[in-house]
């Protein structure tokens, strides 16, 4: 499993230990899974306008990050959406065609969550602020490891990671910013 696997994994279950949600196990919506090709489980709710009819509550991540963006931020076609890999909201896309180690994800998370990354910064991990999204976003940065955007805004919050070996880091936070004003346009 490549190093920037287990830091997710290390994070993501830092956040539920510290109260953040999660939800049922891994759910792929490609072959007999029964998903749709915007990513949403067969049978969710779907809304007008790609948001959530969970009352009071942000869209899912799938909803907010559809293949479309997905396939820009990557700069390449995607498959369907693997949605809740590892537990949580989140909503995973890949190359049609795999060269590597290359994805978007997006994963939502309550605002709690969101000041407990931004609080508790391990070392080896610089946080950079992020102006212009929503009402607070950072970088969170693991060196070789890669980059993961992380926005704030009311009571709505998300990450959104792009793994992608041939991209600088700067290509990556850049194509991780214009994912997040997308996204912030479905919330």
């Amino acid at each position: 499993m490549g190093h920037r696997a287990i830091l997710i994994l290390l994070m993501a279950g830092m956040l539920a230990a510290c109260g953040g949600t999660a939800s049922p196990a891994s759910t792929p919506t490609s072959g007999g899974g029964g998903g749709s090709a915007t990513g949403t489980p067969t049978g969710a709710p779907a809304t007008q306008g790609g948001g959530s009819s969970r009352t009071g509550a942000a869209p899912s991540a799938c909803a907010l990050l559809a293949p479309a963006d997905a396939a820009v931020a990557l700069g390449q076609a995607v498959g369907e959406a693997t949605v809740n890999q590892g537990g949580g909201d989140n909503c995973t896309y890949a190359p049609t065609v795999i060269t590597g180690l290359t994805s978007v994800e997006l994963s939502v998370m309550t605002p709690d969550s969101f000041t407990q990354v931004k609080d508790h910064v391990g070392s080896g991990l610089t946080l950079t602020p992020v102006s212009g999204l929503g009402d607070d976003a950072f970088y969170l940065d693991a060196g070789a490891m890669g980059t993961t955007l992380y926005v704030l805004r009311g009571t709505s919050s998300f990450s959104i990671s792009i793994f992608n070996g041939s991209d600088s880091a700067a290509q990556i936070q850049a194509a991780e910013k214009v994912a997040a004003q997308t996204a912030l346009g479905r919330l």
